[in-house]
């Protein structure tokens, strides 16, 4: 995991956008507040989904898949939009999945992450857009 932390207000909107190839599970996090406390959103070549979950002690808590096509070789357009509670999954730039969640989603760091897959764990990163009203 790899963070950036923004002062955002609970209803302003904030827009995070990634390109990403991986060969295990890559995405973003969102509402971190620490290593056993956090969301994210990851693209899984393992399970050929999206995934939108949190994170709770040591729980990896699924709370919504798309399914899709993965290959490792092929670039994707992975974002994630959030204001309040409510969060809205893009892949490709067509959203894929939406959230509300019980508390704001905007109160915490945000950054990428990336976690192993049954062959490996790379994800790379083309670019990143942070931005916000």
């Amino acid at each position: 995991i790899d963070l950036m932390t923004l002062d955002i207000t609970p209803g302003s909107l904030l827009d995070v956008q990634t390109t990403l190839r991986t060969s295990g599970q890559g995405g973003i996090v969102f509402d971190y507040h620490g290593a056993e406390y956090y969301k994210f959103v990851t693209l899984s070549l393992d399970s050929r989904q999206v995934i939108l979950g949190h994170r709770q002690g040591a729980q990896w808590v699924v709370d919504g898949t798309f399914a899709t096509t993965v290959s490792s070789g092929t670039d994707y357009r992975l974002g994630v939009q959030l204001r309040g509670s409510l969060v809205n999954v893009q892949l490709n730039n067509a959203t894929v999945l939406a959230k509300v969640f019980n508390d704001v989603v905007t109160d915490g760091d945000v950054g990428l992450i990336s976690r192993l897959g049954t062959a490996s764990g790379l994800t790379s990163f083309d670019s990143v857009r942070v931005r916000t009203d």
